[in-house]
């Protein structure tokens, strides 16, 4: 029931837009998460994992948090509260329309969920050929192949996130 056209077109001309209307170099590696900022969503333990990135690698990393909701200010918050490396930066971006174009312009998917159905976002994020990270929770193990279009992990587990994180970003 999904018109994935829209994220496998223009995939070429679609990353340059993306990438040049959010300033991403192009050695960045863009991250991004998609969904409600509700405290489901487990938005916290996700900035918990870029806390770790960034003392991780050295690579520039440009994270994108993408929605709203309840969690907007505490989220917020954290992120001005973050002490990050000045190769790793968080911008927060609300709701996107034109998420198909978006998605072009990102290197890797988050989900970090405490629970859910089938997520949309990990659908979309594939069929723009984008690599994903999730928590192993509700539908994801019906929609993604664990070590071939991204990585389940243990849902709160920052060591697992973390490490199959880093080994997206440091692997080209």
């Amino acid at each position: 029931g999904f018109d994935l056209k829209k994220f496998n077109d223009n995939i070429e001309v679609n990353r340059e837009l993306t990438r040049k209307n959010f300033s991403i170099a192009k050695e960045e590696i863009a991250i991004a998460i998609v969904g409600r900022l509700a405290p489901i969503k487990n938005h916290q333990f996700f900035l918990d994992v870029i806390q770790e990135i960034s003392i991780k690698t050295t690579k520039k990393v440009a994270v994108f948090i993408v929605g709203d909701g309840s969690e907007r200010e505490a989220i917020e918050n954290r992120i001005s509260q973050m002490n990050l490396g000045s190769n790793i930066r968080v911008e927060m971006t609300s709701w996107i329309k034109e998420i198909g174009v978006f998605n072009a312009g990102m290197d890797i998917m988050c989900l970090t969920s405490n629970n859910e159905g089938t997520p949309v976002s990990l659908i979309e994020a594939q069929a723009a050929c984008i690599p994903v990270i999730t928590t192993d929770v509700g539908g994801v193990k019906d929609i993604i192949l664990d070590g071939e279009t991204g990585f389940i992990v243990p849902k709160n587990s920052i060591k697992k996130y973390t490490e199959k994180l880093l080994v997206l970003i440091e692997d080209e």
